[in-house]
């Protein structure tokens, strides 16, 4: 449905005027003052009420100053359907609605609620958004629900951050480790065995010595005290008789020291041997853990560049308003390969106001508030896109403009 006709009373400082509009786009200027948002408010506020009086906007400044109230009726066909509204507006901010419908049907304000969006009043509003929310809105217009592969998208970046983690982690390791030579591990215990039952026998011979040297010294006491013991000379020659005894069986049974130092020497070279073949399968296993994790990080890898694929055609395949527009998760909006943010003005309020025909309803009507923004080529551009889809698009500047409806000390011209 388009605006066909419009009559306000009484609204700000336009006392009477009635408007028909046959052309796909309706340009009004006028100075400053004139009453050019005046058309458009009432038309909004006749279909909204009090929805639109509450967007910045307060009942004393809508009523013409010294009245009681304000009226206006819309026009709206369209689809073979005609509908009327009349809305009136008393000071005390009371609305008053009547709706006629060419089908009969009982309208209320829920259902004209419905006829158009936010966008309808406001295209730029889209340009104004941030990245995210305006990717929520095409997201919403193109029916494209992403949130489940990017949850999935989500896992699988963490899944192969920490396989990343791991990854680094033994390669790291691994560079700080020299590369050792394979060696077979050496068998000790035969040669600690040996080396236990030498210290045990040079010990033993050790004490035998010792025992020598204490019978010698107290042989030598003994002679020391002939001498003066005459009366024990027998007992004593008896006692060394004795002790020559011991002295030559202790002489037999003694040998010379055996060489522990070259088994100390093969116990050390074995354990030198050993520890290498040690920190060379330390270094085997941990070179198996970075080959398997680095194949675990590939594959993540892989497998995350299948999602961003398969998000990448959801949306390639998605009916988007604007040719060869793109949009990322969160992070740009794209057209024709160049991000939205870096068009012009003028070249984004086209755009908007093609997304806005997306998210429009019933009511084929959008407003743009300063044609001004638009060149010659952006206004044709916009003409022909609003004749092709049958479309009306109400704008506004400031100054009087040939072929609009100029707005002159609150009486409107045809020019």
């Amino acid at each position: 449905m388009k605006v066909k006709g419009l009559k306000i009373s009484h609204l700000r400082n336009v006392i009477q005027a009635e408007f028909s509009f046959d052309e796909n786009l309706v340009k009004i200027s006028g100075k400053n003052g004139a009453g050019k948002s005046t058309v458009i408010d009432g038309i909004f506020l006749a279909i909204l009420g009090k929805t639109y009086i509450g967007k910045g906007r307060s009942v004393e400044n809508l009523i013409s100053q010294g009245e009681k109230k304000t009226e206006i009726e819309v026009i709206l066909e369209g689809n073979g359907k005609k509908l009327k509204i009349e809305r009136k507006i008393t000071e005390s901010g009371n609305t008053g609605l009547d709706i006629w419908s060419s089908d009969w049907s009982k309208l209320q304000q829920k259902d004209l609620n419905l006829l158009l969006s936010e966008f309808t009043i406001d295209p730029l509003k889209f340009t104004g958004m941030t990245t995210k929310e305006q990717i929520e809105i095409i997201r919403t217009i193109a029916w494209v629900d992403t949130t489940e592969i990017e949850q999935k998208i989500d896992a699988k970046f963490e899944e192969r951050k920490g396989a990343n983690a791991i990854l680094k982690e033994y390669s790291q390791t691994l560079q700080n480790l020299w590369t050792p030579e394979y060696v077979e591990k050496v068998d000790t215990s035969a040669l600690r065995m040996d080396l236990q039952n030498r210290i045990a026998h040079n010990a033993k011979q050790d004490e035998i010595a010792r025992t020598i040297v204490q019978k010698q010294e107290e042989q030598k006491r003994n002679l020391a005290k002939i001498e003066e013991l005459k009366r024990e000379i027998s007992a004593l020659e008896t006692a060394n008789q004795s002790i020559d005894s011991q002295i030559v069986l202790s002489k037999r049974t003694l040998s010379d020291k055996q060489d522990i130092t070259e088994v100390q020497n093969k116990i050390t070279n074995a354990e030198a041997i050993n520890a290498k073949a040690v920190e060379f399968e330390r270094y085997k296993d941990l070179k198996e853990k970075t080959t398997q994790a680095e194949v675990n990080a590939n594959k993540l890898t892989d497998e995350l560049e299948n999602l961003r694929a398969e998000k990448a055609e959801m949306i390639k395949n998605a009916h988007l308003p604007i040719e060869w527009l793109e949009f990322s998760d969160a992070d740009w909006v794209m057209v024709n390969g160049i991000a939205f943010d870096q068009y012009s003005s003028a070249q984004q309020l086209v755009m908007a106001c093609k997304i806005a025909k997306a998210i429009n309803n019933e009511l084929r009507v959008i407003y743009i508030k300063d044609w001004s923004l638009l060149d010659n080529d952006n206004l044709a551009e916009l003409t022909n896109w609003a004749s092709e889809n049958d479309y009306q698009i109400f704008c506004e500047r400031v100054g009087e403009e040939a072929d609009s409806i100029i707005m002159r000390e609150w009486v409107a011209l045809s020019s």
